[in-house]
């Protein structure tokens, strides 16, 4: 019976380790799912925040193309002027 006593012990004490590495592996998965989304959200803002910054950058280097066709065309516009003012001045002389 002694025997008995002592390996019911021994199993309760071996059950309650159990349960507690349980907790232990239980928290452990929670913690790493935990941390991997808000790595996953983290990840998720800095690939937002890029693709804006992307976005930005294109709006630009396309407001800069604009503004160098417009300049272009100032141009072009200013020497037909040129050109003409210069033919009328040729015609007067």
């Amino acid at each position: 019976m002694e025997l008995t006593g002592k390996l019911n012990t021994v199993t309760e004490t071996v059950d309650r380790v159990a349960v507690g590495a349980h907790e232990v592996v239980d928290r452990a998965t929670g913690a790493a799912a935990s941390v991997a989304e808000r790595a996953a959200g983290v990840a998720a803002d800095v690939s937002e925040k890029a693709s804006d910054v992307a976005v930005g950058m294109s709006n630009k280097a396309a407001s800069a193309h604009y503004a160098v066709d417009r300049a272009a065309d100032a141009t072009h516009l200013a020497a037909e002027k040129a050109v003409g003012m210069a033919a009328q001045v040729s015609e007067n002389v």
